[in-house]
C-alpha cells in the first residue's frame, strides 16, 4: 500500500528554502553593516568639519560640502534606481513586483510617520540654534571685540614709536646717565606707557636701567647691532615686552650711546587677539556657508531616516 500523496515535497525543495532563508538573512546583515558604517561617517566627518572651519581655505570649505552633498546625493540616486527597477518590474507583471511594491509604500509610510516628528524637531532646533548662535549682534560683537584688543596693540606700538622717535630723547639720555631715578620719573610723568628705560654703551656696558625688570635686557649685543625702531616682540613668561632702540651723543659722555624704550603688555591681552581673530574667523565661515549646512543636514537626516537602498 503505497505512502499518501499529500506529504509528498518536490526534490530540493527543502534545500532552496533553506538557502533563500540564508540568503535573506545574510543580506539583512550586509545592509545593517552599510547603515551603520553610514551612520559612523556621517558623525566622524560632521564632527571634524566645523573644527577646521578656521583653518580651512575656502576652497577647502566649498570642496567640503561638495563632497557632503555628493553623499546623500548618491543614495537618492540609489532610492531612484530602485524605485525605477521597482516599476519596471511592476510594468512588465513579475511575480512578486506588486507584494514588493506593496511592501516598499508600507515600509515608506511607517518611515515617514516614525520620522515626521523628528523631522519637525530637527528643523525647528536647527533653524533655533543656528539663528541664536549666528545672529548679528553675535557677530558685531565679535568684530568689536577683536577691533578693540588690536586696536590697544596698536595703541601701544604706536605710543613706544612716537616716544622712541621724538626729540626729546638726546636730553633724555644725558639726563638719566646723570640723574636715572629723576629722569625715570619725568618719563612717568610724559608717558605712563614706557615700562623701562636702559642705556647702554657703544661697547654693550650697560649705563643705568630704570623700571619693569621683566623689560630688562638680556643680550645688548643683539640690540646694538639691530636699526633703530621698534624691533620684534619679545615673549617673556607671562608677559610681551615691546621695545624700541634709539642711538643719540651724550655730550657730557663724549660718546653715541643706544637708548631702549620699553613696554610690557600681559599675555592675556595676546591671548585674547587671538581668540577673538579665530572665534570671528569660525563665525564667518559658517555664517556664510550656514544655509547650506542646513539643507544638507535635513537631507541627512531624510535619507538615512528611509529605510530603502
Amino acid at each position: 500500500m503505497s505512502a499518501p500523496r499529500g506529504n509528498r515535497t518536490a526534490p530540493g525543495a527543502g534545500y532552496r528554502t533553506a538557502r533563500g532563508a540564508g540568503d535573506t538573512s545574510r543580506g539583512l546583515i550586509v545592509l545593517l553593516c552599510i547603515f551603520l558604517v553610514l551612520i559612523v561617517g556621517i558623525v566622524l566627518f560632521s564632527g571634524r568639519l566645523v573644527p577646521s572651519i578656521a583653518s580651512a581655505t575656502p576652497e577647502a570649505n566649498i570642496l567640503a560640502l561638495l563632497v557632503i552633498i555628493g553623499l546623500p546625493s548618491a543614495l537618492l540616486v540609489i532610492v531612484a534606481v530602485q524605485f525605477a527597477r521597482l516599476f519596471h518590474q511592476r510594468a512588465h507583471r513579475l511575480p512578486g513586483a506588486g507584494l514588493k511594491l506593496r511592501l516598499t509604500a508600507f515600509f515608506m509610510l511607517v518611515a515617514m510617520l516614525a520620522a515626521g516628528p523628528q523631522l519637525a524637531l530637527a528643523v525647528t532646533f536647527i533653524n533655533s540654534a543656528m539663528g541664536t548662535w549666528f545672529q548679528t549682534s553675535t557677530g558685531d560683537a565679535l568684530r568689536a571685540a577683536s577691533k578693540v584688543t588690536i586696536d590697544t596693540w596698536q595703541e601701544k606700538l604706536d605710543n613706544l614709536r612716537a616716544f622712541g622717535e621724538g626729540a626729546h630723547v638726546a636730553g633724555l639720555a644725558s639726563d638719566f646717565a646723570a640723574a636715572p631715578d629723576r629722569a625715570w620719573k619725568a618719563v612717568q610723568g610724559w608717558n605712563r606707557g614706557i615700562a623701562a628705560v636702559q642705556l647702554f654703551a657703544s661697547d654693550g656696558r650697560e649705563l643705568a636701567f630704570r623700571g619693569d625688570e621683566r623689560a630688562r635686557v638680556s643680550n645688548p649685543l643683539r640690540l646694538l647691532a639691530a636699526l633703530e625702531g621698534v624691533q620684534p616682540r619679545e615673549d617673556l613668561g607671562d608677559v610681551s615686552v615691546l621695545r624700541a632702540v634709539r642711538r643719540v651723543v651724550v655730550p657730557r659722555l663724549g660718546r653715541p650711546v643706544t637708548v631702549v624704550f620699553s613696554s610690557v603688555v600681559s599675555k592675556e591681552l595676546d591671548l585674547s587677539a587671538r581668540t577673538f581673530t579665530e572665534s570671528l574667523t569660525i563665525f564667518s565661515q559658517v555664517e556664510r556657508y550656514g544655509r547650506a549646512y542646513q539643507f544638507v543636514l535635513l537631507g541627512f537626516f531624510l535619507l538615512v531616516s528611509l529605510p530603502i537602498f
